[in-house]
């Protein structure tokens, strides 16, 4: 090959574009009254409320526990690298570095200014370096990383590279002690500020711990705080204080001399509901983070109103529980938001500009779900509310399958709370924000709804637990009209009991609802601490609880659970335990403290029993649930997994392995410190996210993996090692219609698309055509509309969503949305099946091998067929018009026999199958590529001599054959086949043949340099290419 250099001047335009896009990488109704006081209740522990209690604490059972659960297993908590399981604060170093500490996780995650991945450190427990609920971080001017920990009332003081440094604090109210920090700042001097919800008050420090001064106190006069919540400090030394409960901002000077306040309890500019966090810029502005509104307020220091943004949802520029907030020297915003785990950046004037991470919301993977059921045969329905859906698990906690999406339609939910299943399989769930109940089968298909907001009959104000008797009728806790609805089946009204109040019968927070085999109605009254007793149509029977921690009294009780034997269950949300009781409230047995630990729970929400005894617990704020058995043994530790396999695959690396029935969950190891859990795997083939394993700079490489298989009680020794080598193809299409192929790009960092427009070897243009999140990726290129242009087909890879660019040379003409499709379903290839001249699409599901055609007219699914259930070991390698009758054809390739078949299709059906040759496991596909007419070539290279061979076809045979080179170094890698000069295809061995069209694109991964090879014709088309573009 030529050492001739040209084209860096378009590379630099390409790149001085790519300067222009931001990185997007890819974890109550606001403002109403009812939405706000409960909100208050959820997020801040209810600590010195002035409020009626009708059972004195002393009347509470502390009877010693005769029965012990043990942990058995755990799932739906996210814990890969770059994932968050419950931020709950974020800071920003002077070198742009962002810092999230993670709740759910026991760690604090570093990430680089445009949201990658950097380092992590923490886990759980209280030795030096480790956390017991991290929940605010903060970074002085030298980069020392300071971290306030809820539940083990320290502070830890660690390097910028998370190296332990110091600590102090202990539990207490005197000097130098804490009771629940709750935030953290530090001034530019170095002196550490620390926010204490228990304690209702600030500590000042050194930058080494010692105490300097405190000031604050319980109350809602000037320099008092109820549930304090946030604390930042300006250049000049003033302190900010956000106050939770009373719902305003403080400053003071340094030394704690109040200076004014601002803001009222509601939802208009300036008013605050339940502020949860607070940051000051370089210019003195004020940043309020309001957990109850799900929004940012911009203050002027003295507290004017400058500007707001932010809703609740989970679509860019809205929030779930914001809880930390942080802005860096250039004045963007950074939204840790707890409840849908994830980090938001935000320009100055609240403007989106990326994702910090991966988001958690793919199957399987939970964010602050609130309640669950069990049906007969043991499998559990999430109600997973800050996704908006719910997901069904077997008993072990492998996935089945979800549905829902937010919105008002039937199917769709708004933070979905109970969720009940009655003995025929049917799923109720409390749509709590559309105040409606909705019934599905036990698959998700929608049968019915009823309700609508009021207090009429059938009517609700946030419907919230929800219950069904073995005669099928209905029980409902309609928090905001504090009351009991019953009715039948099919939503028909029958009773209602209850009013608000703290008499018997009365609720203040009713929340939790449960029925027993009598038909007696148990359900849980939050602000009263208590569980009462009805008979089926509502009169009283009997009461327990009281605030506090000991046997029998709760501190704000949540979920509420029957078993077969009678026995109650009841989720005791601040205390982070379960209580057993007999069904007249005689205490049995607790377990669980705080924490993220197996056994141990981040306010556990809701608990369900099925047949078995086994108890479920939704763990809300360690995004999971946890099974225990009671008196229960460990499983057994699963065997070493055999049978490993691997196969490079759009989008990340495809694997499978045999079933361990032991096995709750598999982690793969690649290197000495990546390592990705997989879970829900029963068989078949299971795609890997690329972003853990193929970078730019790693293509051409060969990684080696292992794999252990993991249960609760611990993991196998490593698997044998295993290798998979990278290789990658550029997309390319005729975007402009021209009849010259061009080249699509994508940034692995940022995730923008770049698209060269060809003649020949020159770059004739190349533009940016957008950003999309990381989540997206390219399934294909092809002519969806039958314009003579290529469009880009994409999918959401945690979602499972599919989309389509309908383009315009490097301009996007149309966005669609095609459909939304189970993830274990995988696009293999496009083609003109049917030869319509518009591009149709080859799906494949992972787990049974079976093979769908979608016929596409653009964005419609005009029809899908199954047209076969292929085996694991043999994989799609191109698509071409093999026997010339103008519709695609596929070419497989058996991975551990090396066979080469070809299917000829006439639309959805094969019409023949040609076994081709069988050729040595070495020798890799690189391309295939259409001549017309029925002559296809076939580009292979052997991965061990880097020789190049091709085939020449004619109707799926092999006419002739020859080597394009041999022993090409290792690192020049084919990425792309195709006519660049459109001057018509001609066979690829056809070397001699003076004028013969550009076919194979190649790129130096050492320099970057791409080539287009092409006799005559060959060049440099770029130079210096940076490892982080790549197309995928």
């Amino acid at each position: 090959m030529s050492n001739k250099r040209v084209g860096e001047a378009n590379w630099v335009l390409v790149l001085f574009a790519a300067l222009l896009w931001v990185l997007s990488v890819n974890c109550v109704e606001a403002g109403s009254a009812e939405g706000a006081r409960q909100w208050q209740l959820e997020r801040h522990r209810p600590m010195n409320r002035a409020a009626a209690r009708d059972i004195a604490p002393g009347d509470a059972s502390n009877t010693t526990a005769t029965e012990s659960y043990n942990f058995v297993a755990k799932w739906g908590a996210v814990t890969e690298d770059g994932c968050f399981n419950a931020p709950a604060g974020v800071a920003i170093d002077a070198s742009g570095n962002i810092y999230v500490s993670e709740a759910g996780n026991n760690r604090i995650q570093k990430f680089n200014s445009s949201g990658q991945f950097i380092t992590a450190w923490g886990s759980f427990g209280d030795g030096d370096g480790q956390f017991n609920i991290p929940v605010d971080v903060a970074v002085d001017t030298s980069g020392n990383v300071y971290v306030a920990e809820q539940e083990n009332n320290r502070i830890q003081k660690f390097s910028s590279s998370g190296q332990f440094i110091t600590k102090w604090g202990s539990k207490g109210s005197d000097d130098g002690q804490f009771y629940l920090p709750d935030a953290i700042a530090v001034d530019t001097s170095g002196n550490v500020y620390v926010i204490e919800a228990g304690n209702n008050r600030l500590q000042k420090f050194d930058s080494n711990g010692n105490f300097i001064t405190k000031w604050g106190g319980y109350g809602d006069n000037d320099g008092q705080f109820i549930s304090p919540s946030g604390v930042a400090v300006d250049n000049s030394g003033n302190v900010y204080v956000a106050d939770g409960y009373n719902n305003n901002v403080q400053k003071f000077s340094s030394s704690g001399e109040f200076i004014t306040k601002w803001g009222s309890t509601g939802s208009n500019d300036g008013q605050l509901s339940a502020p949860s966090a607070i940051a000051v810029d370089n210019s003195g502005d004020v940043y309020v983070a309001e957990w109850g509104n799900n929004r940012i307020q911009k203050f002027s220091p003295s507290g004017e109103f400058i500007s707001k943004w932010g809703s609740r949802g989970n679509d860019d520029g809205k929030f779930a529980g914001p809880e930390g907030i942080e802005v860096d020297n250039s004045g963007n915003v950074y939204v840790a938001s707890m409840l849908d785990n994830r980090v938001q950046k935000f320009g100055p004037k609240g403007r989106f500009r990326l994702k910090v991470g991966i988001e958690s919301d793919g199957t399987g993977e939970l964010a602050s779900p609130y309640y669950a059921a069990v049906d007969t045969s043991g499998n559990v329905y999430v109600a997973d509310t800050f996704n908006d859906r719910i997901q069904k698990f077997d008993g072990n906690g492998q996935f089945i399958t979800t549905w829902g999406s937010r919105g008002s339609y039937d199917g769709q939910l708004k933070e979905p709370r109970g969720i009940a299943v009655d003995t025929s399989g049917n799923v109720y769930v409390a749509d709590s924000a559309n105040n409606r109940i909705q019934r599905f089968d036990s698959n998700g298909g929608f049968i019915s709804t009823w309700g609508s907001k009021g207090s009429g009959e059938g009517q609700f104000k946030t419907p919230r637990g929800i219950a069904v008797d073995t005669s099928g009728n209905i029980y409902v806790a309609d928090l905001y009209n504090s009351r009991i609805q019953r009715f039948d089946s099919n939503g028909g009204f029958i009773s209602t009991w209850g009013s608000f109040g703290n008499g018997d019968g009365k609720f203040d927070s009713i929340e939790g609802i449960a029925v027993d085999a009598s038909g007696n109605v148990y359900a849980t009254d939050l602000y009263y601490n208590r569980i009462q007793k009805f008979s089926s149509s509502g009169q009283f029977i009997a009461k327990w609880g009281g605030r506090g921690s000991a046997d029998g009294q709760f501190e704000t009780p949540y979920g509420v659970a029957i078993d077969s034997a009678n026995n109650v269950y009841v989720a005791d949300f601040y205390n982070d335990r379960i209580q057993k009781f007999d069904s007249a409230g005689v205490f049995i047995t607790k377990w669980g403290s705080a924490g993220g630990n197996n056994g141990q729970f981040g306010r556990p929400s809701d608990v369900a029993v099925d047949t078995s005894g086994n108890a479920y617990v939704v763990d809300h704020f360690n995004n999971r649930l946890q099974k225990f058995a009671i008196n229960g043994t460990l499983p057994t530790i699963p065997s070493t997994p055999t049978g490993l396999k691997a196969f490079h695959a759009t989008g990340g690396l495809s694997l499978s392995w045999d079933v361990d029935p032991n096995a709750t969950y598999y982690v793969l190891y690649h290197g000495s410190n990546n390592a990705v859990t997989i879970k829900n795997y029963d068989g078949g083939i299971y795609s890997v996210r690329d972003d853990f394993y193929q970078k730019g700079n790693n293509t051409g490489q060969t990684y080696v993996y292992t794999m252990k298989a993991c249960n609760s009680t611990g993991c196998s020794a490593g698997s044998d090692l295993f290798t998979q080598t990278f290789t990658r193809v550029v997309f390319n299409g005729d975007f402009d219609g021209d009849g010259k192929r061009d080249v699509l790009w994508r940034n692995a960092n940022t995730g923008e698309v770049v698209i060269w427009l060809m003649n020949g070897t020159s770059i004739a243009s190349a533009a940016s055509t957008a950003t999309p999140d990381l989540n997206w990726q390219i399934q294909g290129i092809g002519d969806f509309n039958k314009d003579g242009k290529a469009d880009i087909l994409w999918r959401h890879i945690k979602t499972g969503e599919v989309a389509l660019w309908l383009l315009n040379g490097a301009t996007i003409a149309d966005k669609q949305s095609v459909a939304r499709i189970d993830i274990n379903w995988q696009i293999q290839s496009l083609g003109d099946f049917n030869g319509d001249g518009m591009s149709d699409v080859l799906w494949r599901n992972v787990q049974t091998g079976n093979v769908v055609l979608w016929t596409m007219n653009a964005s419609e699914v005009l029809r899908y067929d199954s047209v076969a259930t292929v085996d694991s070991n043999w994989q799609i390698q191109g698509v071409s018009d093999f026997n010339g009758d103008g519709k695609s054809d596929l070419l497989w390739r058996n991975v551990e026999t090396g066979q080469v078949v070809i299917w000829l299709m006439d639309d959805t059906t094969i019409a023949a199958v040609n076994h081709v040759a069988t050729v040595g496991i070495n020798w890799h596909i690189r391309g295939v590529q259409s001549q017309g007419g029925g002559n296809s070539n076939i580009l292979w290279q052997d991965s061990t001599s880097g020789d190049v061979y091709a085939w020449r076809m004619s109707n799926s045979t092999i006419a002739t054959g020859a080597y394009m080179a041999r022993g090409v170094p290792d690192n020049w890698k084919i990425i792309g086949v195709g006519d660049f000069y459109g001057k018509g295809t001609k066979p690829i061995t056809d070397k001699s043949d003076t004028g013969s069209q550009g076919n194979v694109l190649w790129q130096d991964t050492s320099s970057g340099d791409v080539y287009i090879w092409a006799t005559d014709d060959s060049d440099y088309a770029a130079t210096n290419v940076p490892a982080y573009w790549f197309s995928e």
